[in-house]
């Protein structure tokens, strides 16, 4: 029930690739502090993307990854911060 900042992105940062990938409903809320444009890609268009241009997918899930592996770490530091 409380709000807890979990990260601060910038430009070119992507946001919901957890449900994307698992198709599990968002876990958290994003809040813009500034103006921002976004673009949006839904699963249906991810899997279109696989059956048309492999590289393409490839490109973009290995991103989504980086994305997720980079903020778990960032997530992980902050806790054994605060633990220590």
């Amino acid at each position: 029930g409380c709000e807890v900042e979990v990260a601060e992105l910038g430009p070119g940062a992507a946001i919901g690739e957890m449900e994307i990938i698992d198709l599990q409903p968002r876990s958290s809320t994003v809040t813009a502090v500034d103006e921002v444009s976004a673009l949006a890609l839904h699963h249906g268009e991810l899997l279109a993307i696989q059956r048309e241009d492999l590289a393409t997918f490839s490109v973009i899930v290995l991103n989504l990854a980086r994305d997720l592996s980079r903020r778990l770490r960032m997530a992980n530091d902050r806790l054994v911060g605060r633990a220590s």
